[in-house]
């Protein structure tokens, strides 16, 4: 019997960030997961997201229930603890055998104390889920300890808090596409062309590393194809944290956006850092159609930009 992987996001109790709380798109992090860990081994995956679906603990509980997973892996923003917490909970009450995993960025920022808080937590991932969550589930599956495995938190049978160090970042070229095919149809996707961020702004946890890694631009195309052939989104944002970093492979998929008329079936849009913007990429953006540009200024005082870190100033 193959194992069983459930993937979510915390229940909706109450609206606190309306866009999260109520969005119009699913979240990546489940499509990016479920996608690598189908590659790899026979699994049988489901992804529920609560927060776009709008589905309560209750209702979130009564699913979960009647797939029976083996891992339930929870992808948590820190405003969403409280609800995490709860959820947590339930799980344990009604599948008490059932490994649950935490992510994101709120326990890749304090592990530890997010094992004290939420002790139904199993494995907290640290940093990039995908590979770690693939020998998780190898682990649990070929039942191996998982006490080797790189980038997580758990108990040891002391009771005792540990933390795994990460070994490095994977090649995004080596990535599958995201599995949006295991979501629900939304009117906006994020799609990354790269992760990574070179700069060290102070207010960031910049959990992608400070190398900029990109993916293949036909693998980019091929993902964006799907999403319009199927869901016919009313807008794509490119997530990464620095779009335009890599000059060659943003111009490629720049000229391959312009071929197929990309901008004519999607609005489209970006944010990244203003070193990276020059004539030659906004007049490539602007013949294949760019919606929005995003830049972070975050201050007009040079003396505030360089306590930020920003490495900008106002002129």
């Amino acid at each position: 019997m193959p194992l069983r992987l459930l993937l979510t996001t915390p229940p909706l109790e109450k609206i606190v960030e309306p866009l999260y709380d109520q969005p119009k798109f699913v979240r990546p992090s489940l499509a990016h997961l479920s996608g690598y860990v189908r590659r790899y081994i026979n699994c049988e995956i489901k992804c529920i997201d609560a927060k776009f679906e709008q589905k309560n603990a209750k209702k979130l509980i009564r699913e979960i229930c009647d797939f029976n997973p083996n891992i339930i892996g929870v992808s948590s923003y820190t405003y969403e603890m409280e609800e995490t917490n709860l959820l947590a909970k339930k799980i344990k009450e009604v599948l008490p055998n059932t490994l649950l995993v935490l992510g994101g960025n709120h326990i890749s920022a304090v592990p530890e104390e997010t094992l004290k808080d939420i002790p139904e937590i199993d494995i907290g991932i640290v940093g990039e889920g995908e590979k770690t969550m693939l020998e998780i589930c190898r682990s649990l599956f070929h039942k191996k300890n998982f006490s080797g495995i790189p980038g997580i938190v758990f108990k040891n049978h002391d009771g005792n808090i540990i933390t795994n160090k990460r070994t490095g970042f994977e090649d995004l070229k080596n990535f599958p596409i995201p599995a949006w095919d295991l979501l629900p149809k939304a009117k906006e996707y994020f799609v990354q062309t790269s992760r990574g961020c070179p700069f060290n702004c102070n207010f960031c946890l910049n959990p992608s590393g400070n190398i900029i890694r990109t993916r293949i631009a036909d693998d980019i195309i091929k993902e964006i194809a799907f999403l319009i052939k199927k869901f016919q989104p009313k807008r794509i944002s490119f997530g990464d944290e620095a779009f335009g970093a890599n000059k060659k492979m943003t111009h490629q998929l720049l000229n391959r956006m312009i071929e197929f008329n990309i901008g004519n079936k999607v609005s489209w849009d970006i944010q990244t850092h203003v070193k990276f913007i020059d004539d030659e990429l906004i007049l490539k953006m602007k013949r294949a159609k760019v919606a929005k540009v995003s830049i972070g200024v975050e201050s007009g005082n040079d003396e505030i930009l360089k306590a930020m870190g920003k490495m900008i100033n106002k002129e």
